[in-house]
């Protein structure tokens, strides 16, 4: 039997971003990138300027919009190949 990739990718299309946004958040994206992390550059930054909550939220925000901006990027991408009245029925979004 042979996958037909345009069907299976418009099926495997939502697990994928759901998957990407998980790794994105248990990883940092600038280590996979060869970046020293951006926690570990925080913390450097703490270490000389010592404000913390300052540091720890401009590096919560850098999270959301790359998270953000992926995740809607995706959404395009999935409303993109989406069939109409093939949609599945358990979507939260």
């Amino acid at each position: 039997r042979y996958v037909v990739l345009p069907q299976a990718f418009r099926i495997a299309l939502p697990p994928w971003a759901n998957e990407f946004t998980i790794v994105l958040k248990d990883s940092s994206l600038a280590y996979a990138l060869g970046v020293t992390e951006l926690l570990r550059q925080g913390g450097y930054i703490i270490s000389t300027s010592y404000e913390p909550m300052l540091i720890y939220l401009t590096i919560a925000a850098i999270y959301f919009v790359i998270t953000f901006a992926v995740n809607r990027s995706l959404k395009k991408l999935e409303e993109f190949f989406s069939v109409p009245g093939f949609e599945l029925k358990e979507s939260i979004r």
